[in-house]
């Protein structure tokens, strides 16, 4: 739904529109690119007027653009930012890393469950996932049968799976 002010001859033609937020942006630059002004009108204040107008508050788009014509003739409206040239280019780069940052924490998310749930224990021993000393643990051993078959050090240690004549003669060996 939209509404047009502006004819033939008309010096500033006007677009207002309810977003549709997978074509704003590139609807935005087309109006742009031909001397037109897109304009934004909150939907809140289109709800409430609709309330004004008659009295009730269902939902009915029917009446959304007349409601829309009278806010923008009645001058209710803004003009968004639309950003262009390096600026444009900056906002998608943000976006792309806010994107990139969200999916980043389902990731650590989804890896502290399985954690949880195949390894119960690890966060008590080594209190941090990222721990170089458990992620060697696990690789070299990731069943508990496993660790029992690389056996314990005096000091209660892992012993590592390949030792050196001075590792069997340390110490602790």
């Amino acid at each position: 739904m939209h509404v047009w002010f502006g004819g033939k001859h008309a010096k500033t033609c006007l677009w207002a529109r309810r977003c549709v937020l997978s074509l704003r942006f590139a609807l935005g630059k087309f109006l742009q690119d031909n001397g037109m002004k897109p304009v934004h009108v909150n939907p809140h204040h289109v709800k409430k007027s609709k309330e004004l107008n008659d009295n009730n508050p269902n939902k009915n788009d029917r009446k959304d653009p007349k409601t829309i014509a009278a806010l923008v003739n009645e001058g209710r409206f803004s003009y968004p930012y639309i950003p262009t040239g390096i600026y444009a280019e900056i906002r998608s780069l943000s976006n792309l890393r806010f994107q990139t940052q969200e999916e980043l924490t389902r990731i650590k998310n989804r890896t502290a469950r399985w954690f949880a749930i195949c390894f119960p224990e690890y966060k008590d021993v080594y209190g941090d996932l990222k721990a170089v000393s458990g992620r060697m643990v696990l690789k070299e051993a990731p069943l508990p049968e496993d660790i029992r078959k690389l056996g314990a050090s005096k000091d209660g240690r892992t012993a590592p799976k390949h030792r050196g004549e001075a590792g069997r003669n340390s110490i602790r060996g």
